[in-house]
């Protein structure tokens, strides 16, 4: 169950069972509660955010694309070597580099993207 900030966790097995029948601790996920959320974020808070949620997906294809293509340059090859693979490999490893590199930079943005209200 979500909480609002301050309050007590529910360690219950039961859904019911944690504060019932108060509803101060359930977000209210309505239209205009989701507007209200979104107007107290920053522009360099989405930024940030679209930052972080692409930056993994594209590292992932990137690395995965690579291995792929490393596999199928092994399979071709008549003497399997590292001189076939090494630099298809090597890609993959930089495209996981920089999709972490990316998700660092978006968590950085949504963390210090903060209006100072």
């Amino acid at each position: 169950m979500i909480r609002s900030s301050g309050a007590a966790p529910c360690h219950s097995s039961g859904a019911n069972d944690c504060h019932s029948g108060d509803s101060t601790n359930i977000p209210h996920l309505t239209v205009r509660g989701i507007s209200n959320l979104m107007a107290k974020i920053t522009k360099l808070q989405k930024f940030g955010i679209t930052v972080l949620v692409l930056s993994p997906v594209i590292g992932l294809l990137g690395t995965v694309a690579s291995i792929y293509l490393s596999f199928s340059a092994l399979q071709r090859s008549e003497n399997a070597g590292i001189g076939s693979v090494g630099s298809l490999l090597g890609n993959a490893i930089l495209f996981t580099a920089g999709g972490l590199i990316g998700t660092i930079a978006g968590l950085i943005l949504v963390i210090f993207g903060r209006s100072k209200n």
